[in-house]
């Protein structure tokens, strides 16, 4: 895996359909290094921090192939999912929940999916991309972090462990939406 890009925003009120909303969805790409700390990237933050923005999901990581997808169906920009990194050569069926990753000195665990909400539906006035999210499975995940430091575009994103036992993040997705 490739990091591929990185991320940040922070809360800014935003005019839709239904109103003004508070969200940091809005994410511009950084091109130098960006500290991560157990309290987020630098520079980014929550809309709604009781929501977002615990230990267990501090990166919404998103993978770049999944835009392909996207672009056949609803197109969507880099960066359109609110995820804090981008990474290549990987999607929910080949990261499983407790991957332990390195990127230069930041080591992550991925903790769970990411669930789509509504902010995405309002945020761009489509009604169908947490459906569309949901039903393909192609949600994205969180990670924790477990040791701090700096990451920049175009580093290598290795698995230091991975448990074949536990589920892709496709897995525990679809378990979880059919309960």
């Amino acid at each position: 895996m490739i990091l591929s890009q990185i991320r940040v925003g922070l809360p800014q009120e935003i005019d839709t359909a239904s109103g003004t909303i508070i969200t940091a969805i809005m994410k511009s790409e950084v091109s130098g290094p960006v500290m991560v700390t157990d309290k987020g990237l630098e520079g980014d933050g929550w809309g709604s921090p009781n929501v977002h923005g615990t230990p267990q999901q501090i990166i919404c990581a998103y993978p770049q192939e999944n835009y392909a997808y996207w672009e056949n169906s609803i197109p969507m920009d880099f960066g359109s999912f609110g995820e804090n990194i981008l990474l290549t050569d990987c999607d929910e069926h080949t990261v499983r929940i407790g991957d332990i990753c390195e990127i230069g000195e930041v080591v992550l665990e991925l903790t769970y999916p990411r669930k789509p909400c509504a902010t995405l539906n309002k945020v761009w006035n489509n009604n169908e991309i947490v459906k569309l999210m949901s039903k393909t499975g192609k949600t994205g995940w969180y990670y924790k972090v477990l040791r701090t430091g700096t990451i920049e575009k175009g580093m290598p994103v290795k698995h230091i462990t991975q448990d074949p036992s536990q589920p892709t993040v496709f897995e525990a997705w679809m378990s979880n939406i059919e309960k």
